[in-house]
Parts: C-alpha cells; sequence; structure tokens
C-alpha cells in the first residue's frame, strides 16, 4: 500500500530491548511518593550504590 504519509521517529525507536528502570521519587508526580515525607522516607531507605562511576 502506497502512503504519503510518513510516521515520524521517536527516541523510544532508537532502543531495541530497551529495559527502563527507574523509581518516582518526585512528590506527587505518576505514580510515586504522594508527599514530600514519603519521598523522604524512600530516599533514606533506599540502599546506597555499590559502584563509584559509570
Amino acid at each position: 500500500m502506497l502512503t504519503i504519509f510518513r510516521r515520524n521517529k521517536r527516541l523510544v525507536d532508537l532502543f531495541n530491548n530497551f529495559i527502563d528502570i527507574h523509581c518516582h521519587i518526585m512528590p506527587g508526580i505518576d505514580d510515586g511518593a504522594k508527599n514530600v515525607e514519603a519521598s523522604y522516607y524512600h530516599i533514606k531507605k533506599a540502599p546506597k550504590p555499590k559502584f563509584r562511576c559509570f
């Protein structure tokens, strides 16, 4: 089928087999911490990183 419309590439199109690992530490955003107190609690309870550089 011939089409005159071309789909724009998005950033996600550049990553094959990409796993999105993240957390929502900012309060009130998406499904993250409900408030500043909860955000602070999670920051304090998070394990310390075991690496020194990338």
